[in-house]
């Protein structure tokens, strides 16, 4: 991690998945950075924002959480 990147962490503390509206500020890809870095993940979840000012729906599992990092 370095001190210009933008990080958004969303922590799911139920025992259902939820999904959480988070306004993201910044368009661009973002990713989850705690799927990423699973060793046998292909695919981390990721988010498109086109409108840095709308509320986007994040999915988040049960007892779980989301590091999303605006990708460069």
């Amino acid at each position: 991690m370095t001190a210009d990147e933008i990080l958004i962490i969303a922590l799911n503390f139920s025992d259902n998945e939820t999904y959480v509206p988070i306004h993201f500020g910044h368009a661009g890809s973002w990713v989850d950075i705690i799927e990423a870095s699973y060793e046998n993940c292909q695919r981390p979840y990721a988010k498109s924002v086109t409108d840095p000012t709308a509320r986007e729906w994040v999915s988040i599992p049960s007892n779980f959480g989301r590091i999303l990092r605006l990708e460069p």
